[in-house]
């Protein structure tokens, strides 16, 4: 990516890459350019100053012994799927999560009041014209207004795909272009003192990662080129600019940015090991000791990031990092970093803690971004420059939480002498469209994030929170991490929970390095090089446990010659193995290793060749739920009798505002193709449906290789309350090897009077794909008409042969 870098932006590189290599010098001044360009920033710049090494050569750090060197994978950011799909692909796609702007906006404790974050509607493409490094480091007045009659969107490089996006909001080209002078008369009405991109990234990778999270996630995806943080001056209330710009249509949503906090709650050097009892098998801990016996399972083919604000890399038990990126705080910060990173990473060494996953390759990224006037806490960025540095299988860890909406007085369950709790209300950082938007496109890259469900004693199902947490509408794919007991494991009080919350781990009495509280270890006095504490407690100790059980695992995949696991498959493992929680409040299982590492597939041998067959066992199973809807008076099966044929879309259709003709669309499993002939099912008292009425669910992939698992049902809001007209297919891909990618976001069919009255999913059994459609009819006035659904399924069958090299 670096040298797509130089040879886009500087023609130095035709002179040193013409021999065999680069000239160190040339180089060196060819990277120089490009930071001073603006054309590299984060991680590659801080690379130049000799401080740490932003690509390291993995195969040189230390290993398990008696396993295989660590293995040099490619980054994720270098196998994003940035092509193959065409705007009328991408228009076909399930739309993005919706975004509600707020009636009026509020400042509250815990959000900046003089930093504006405004996100620009998708197909604007809102650019700065002459965007330059040395224009955005001055802050006298007429500069920054200068640069702001620059920032138009860019309607010569508007695609097919751009114009759409736009018509779909009853815009065009020109009525964003005048907007934007709406834009730019509001900011410097309210005094702007410094503004920039929230991501200081190059526009061409932020678009590939925008076409990738498209591909992966059969979902649209924000441009993220459209985010902007704007800095106002002192005195200044940012919410009166935030009411004025979310009037506008080209702006879809500006809001004050959250101010993230640690997610934990206010608290020669011997062996403490033996005090870290989380390591310890289940039902108290997570067999972490198991997973050291397998090759693979300290580490040692995984990276992990840290993102949050401060660490102390100089303590004696943690390891050197391979990426330090940002500006690290030098107060309590510091020691919360150094704790997290002890439970995932602390040197197996005989003194002071072992890490769950003590042969991994960790890194900081901290949250403080930008220098002078443009910084600010920013968790989206953070976690894109992470992302950047990572392989597919490796993880982020979030380790930050942010206060929410809502009211102080709404937390009862933790009050303490009458006062509530200082985090009440703190809620998942993704909360904030920026993070989420950032993390979706990282787990879409391959990378497991994990995120601190926070400690704000908040259900995260609560409406306040417009569905952000809902995982239909709205699914980054990080795994959320809530805090529970470490004997009972039941929810702490102060816990978020609700069904967003995937796993727990340990919420208090976790050893690890690091800390000042009375209860900690002072080894060598005020040296806190070698200070430890038994009491790291929070969301902010749950979470790094999760994250070691999940590296843990990927290093033992990677280990055997086999894919890491993606988001979805991991929380589905952690979820089906894990220690079942106790309690009522929704926080999740607590990993449990040795049981995860019982359901991997066994090593795949190196050189082998096997032979793939993937078959359906012909036995139908039902869908966990006898109808999605109404129960019919009598029902419909419809399908076909291929026995490597699923159903791959529906096309559902109407008469006179009555549901009476659906087809049934499949697609052969193996063969990739169109499985004929198709079946379908028409009550519509021999007119058949209108052309009009006749709609398709989901849009078919171009490789024919993803197939329904699931459909849910909306009924009519009127009077007729009984009709279907509604349809949710949930889908699952089918990759060579037979094994299964679930699409986190199902594709919609809604007519108007649906008015998402949604029922409870009819979804097929693990393992399975849906090979018929039951369909639910009873009469309504004189005719009949479909009133639920629900599934046929059967299980998909894997035979893997090796034929040579065995």
């Amino acid at each position: 990516m670096i040298v797509t870098h130089i040879r886009r932006y500087c023609e130095r590189c035709k002179a040193c890459s013409a021999g065999n290599g680069f000239n160190g010098a040339t180089l060196l001044g060819t990277f120089s350019l490009l930071i001073g360009m603006g054309v590299l920033s984060g991680p590659m710049a801080i690379a130049l100053d000799g401080k740490q090494a932003v690509m390291p050569d993995r195969a040189d750090q230390s290993s398990q012994p008696g396993t295989k060197p660590k293995l040099t994978r490619p980054l994720a950011i270098s196998k994003l799927k940035a092509s193959g799909i065409s705007g009328t692909e991408r228009m076909a796609l399930a739309t993005k999560y919706s975004v509600k702007k707020p009636v009026k906006a509020e400042y509250r404790k815990g959000l900046r009041r003089d930093v504006v974050i405004v996100k620009f509607i998708d197909g604007a493409k809102v650019r700065e014209d002459n965007a330059s490094t040395e224009r955005l480091a001055k802050t006298d007045k007429a500069t920054v207004f200068s640069r702001l009659d620059e920032l138009k969107p860019q309607l010569a490089t508007l695609d097919e795909y751009d114009r759409e996006l736009l018509k779909r909001r009853n815009m065009t080209p020109a009525d964003a272009d005048g907007q934007m002078h709406k834009v730019r008369e509001a900011l410097k009405k309210r005094g702007i003192r410094h503004w920039r991109k929230v991501f200081r990234i190059d526009d061409d990778l932020l678009g590939k990662f925008r076409i990738n999270t498209e591909i992966r996630k059969k979902r649209q995806s924000s441009d993220l080129s459209n985010y902007y943080v704007f800095h106002l001056e002192e005195g200044e209330q940012g919410e009166l600019l935030v009411d004025r710009l979310n009037e506008l249509d080209v702006v879809e949503l500006a809001y004050l940015p959250p101010i993230p906090e640690d997610a934990d709650v206010p608290p020669v050097t011997p062996s403490f090991q033996s005090r870290q009892t989380y390591l310890d098998p289940s039902p108290g801990g997570i067999d972490a000791k198991y997973a050291w016996t397998i090759p693979g399972g300290t580490g040692s083919q995984v990276k992990i990031i840290d993102v949050e604000s401060g660490w102390n890399l100089n303590h004696e038990d943690l390891p050197s990092v391979f990426l330090n990126d940002g500006r690290i705080d030098d107060d309590d910060s510091r020691q919360h970093g150094t704790a997290v990173l002890g439970v995932m990473l602390g040197r197996q060494d005989g003194i002071g803690v072992s890490g769950i996953v003590p042969n991994a390759s960790g890194g900081v990224v901290s949250v403080n971004r930008g220098l002078g006037l443009s910084y600010y806490k920013n968790v989206a960025e953070a976690v894109l420059i992470a992302s950047m540095n990572l392989s597919e299988g490796d993880v982020i860890l979030i380790e930050q939480h942010s206060r929410g909406p809502g009211n102080d007085g709404d937390c009862t369950a933790c009050i303490t002498s009458g006062t509530p709790r200082d985090q009440c209300g703190f809620i998942a950082m993704e909360y904030w469209n920026d993070i989420f938007d950032a993390v979706n496109a990282a787990t879409a890259s391959g990378i497991i994030v994990v995120e601190a469900a926070g400690n704000g004693e908040m259900n995260l199902d609560n409406e306040r929170y417009d569905d952000r947490f809902n995982r239909i509408i709205r699914n980054s794919g990080a795994l959320f991490v809530g805090a529970g007991d470490s004997v009972a494991h039941k929810p702490w009080c102060w816990s978020n929970h609700g069904s967003r919350v995937d796993v727990q781990g340990w919420g208090d009495s976790v050893m690890t390095a690091g800390y000042g509280s009375a209860t900690m270890f002072k080894v060598n006095g005020a040296d806190d090089n070698q200070w430890y504490t038994s009491s790291f407690s929070g969301t902010s100790s749950a979470t790094p446990i999760v994250a070691g059980a999940v590296a843990a695992i990927q290093g033992i995949q990677i280990e055997r010659n086999n894919r890491p696991l993606d988001w979805y498959e991991m929380a589905d493992l952690l979820v089906q193995t894990g220690t079942p929680q106790t309690g009522e409040k929704n926080i999740g299982p607590l990993p449990d290793l040795k049981q995860a590492i019982a359901k991997l597939s066994p090593p795949t041998p190196e050189n082998a060749v096997y032979e793939t067959v993937i078959s359906f066992n012909p036995a139908s199973v039902d869908a966990d739920r006898a109808v999605s809807g109404f129960k019919g008076e009598r029902t419909n099966t419809i399908g076909n009798t291929a026995q490597v044929a699923a159903i791959e879309r529906l096309q559902f259709g109407e008469h006179s505002d009555e549901p009476c003709y659906v087809k049934v669309e499949k697609a052969d499993m193996v063969a990739h193709s169109i499985s004929k002939p198709h079946a379908e099912l028409n009550i519509c008292d021999g007119n058949g449906p209108t052309d009009r009425s006749l709609q398709y669910v989901p849009t078919v992939t171009p490789d024919h290789d993803t197939f329904v698992r699931g459909v849910a049902a909306c009924n009519s809001t009127t009077k007729n309350s009984t009709r279907l007209k509604g349809i949710k297919v949930y889908r699952a891909r089918v990759e060579d090897d037979g094994s299964f990618s679930m699409i986190s976001n199902p594709s919609t069919l809604e007519r108007p009077n649906c008015d998402d009255t949604w029922h409870e999913p009819a979804m097929c059994p693990s393992g399975t794909l849906a090979t018929d459609l039951v369909v639910h009819i009873r009469p309504d006035g004189k005719k009949d008409v479909f009133t639920g659904l629900s599934l046929k399924c059967r299980k998909v069958e894997v035979t893997r042969t090796c034929i040579s090299g065995c």
